[in-house]
């Protein structure tokens, strides 16, 4: 296969027939495609040519970066401030993945770290610790798009999931550190016996190199291992991160740029 040259497998066929029996049992036409798509993601075999660590099931993983919190108390409308008051962040985590076929996989993440915004203007800033627990779907557009099945030493995944974020944020004055407010945080900055939850949606771009190919070994370890960089967009369904009470339809958002390790269990 060229690469560049659109791939589409002929069990494309399969989407199409199983669209028709589902369209007449379920009312909604959308929700009979979305079924039929992931009928047809997770039916995939793959090809003899493909590489040995595509056959593998299962995965496992450790994850760190930086997080950067996106929302009312912060210096700038992206990028974070670094002088003055640093708003970027550190965080880190673990993952487990079950990949269906090198097209489809389903992985359970976890991400510990911190979070923090300042604004100038008002006098203020905030600091946050956060918890997320999240389950993620992950396409890859190399085998769906480009190559099919046939290895390659990159490989580039779409990602998006649901879940939680369990979260302690405090608000103080950028002049004189005084207490304006907190959640999971009393006002003399103790914590309270509860977290904050609310639900989070993941989305983002992940990508896979292979470490034998690139380091030319052939020991066990580096067949079986995948490095990771991924940035994702954390979509939380709340204004509470920043311990601001700001109604706004826009919610808060933390992005999330990492550097990982993932090991196949063979």
């Amino acid at each position: 296969m060229h690469p560049g040259i659109l791939y589409f497998p002929q069990s494309f066929k399969q989407l199409l027939l199983s669209f028709t029996p589902l369209k007449k049992l379920l009312p909604n036409r959308r929700l009979a495609c979305y079924i039929s798509i992931i009928i047809f993601l997770t039916n995939l075999s793959p090809r003899e040519s493909s590489a040995q660590l595509y056959n593998q099931k299962w995965s496992a993983g450790l994850h760190s970066g930086m997080l950067v919190f996106h929302g009312d108390v912060k210096t700038n409308e992206f990028l974070p401030s670094v002088s003055g008051f640093n708003e970027l962040r550190a965080g880190g985590g673990v993952q487990a993945t079950y990949h269906f076929n090198p097209v489809l996989a389903l992985r359970g993440s976890l991400l510990a770290g911190k979070l923090a915004g300042a604004n100038p203007d008002q006098d203020e800033y905030f600091t946050a610790n956060i918890l997320d627990y999240t389950l993620q779907g992950l396409i890859s557009l190399n085998s769906l798009f480009f190559y099919g099945y046939d290895y390659t030493p990159v490989d580039i995944y779409a990602v998006a999931g649901y879940g939680l974020v369990e979260f302690r944020t405090i608000k103080r004055r950028l002049s004189d550190d005084s207490f304006i407010r907190a959640f999971g945080f009393n006002a003399d900055g103790s914590r309270s016996p509860k977290k904050t939850r609310e639900l989070v949606i993941p989305l983002g771009i992940k990508v896979h190199a292979d470490l034998e190919t690139f380091f030319g070994s052939s020991s066990n370890f580096l067949s079986n291992s995948i490095i990771t960089f991924e940035f994702l967009l954390y979509n939380a369904n709340t204004n509470k991160l920043d311990a601001d009470l700001t109604v706004r339809e826009v919610k808060d958002k933390y992005s999330y740029l990492s550097l990982g390790l993932l090991y196949y269990f063979r």
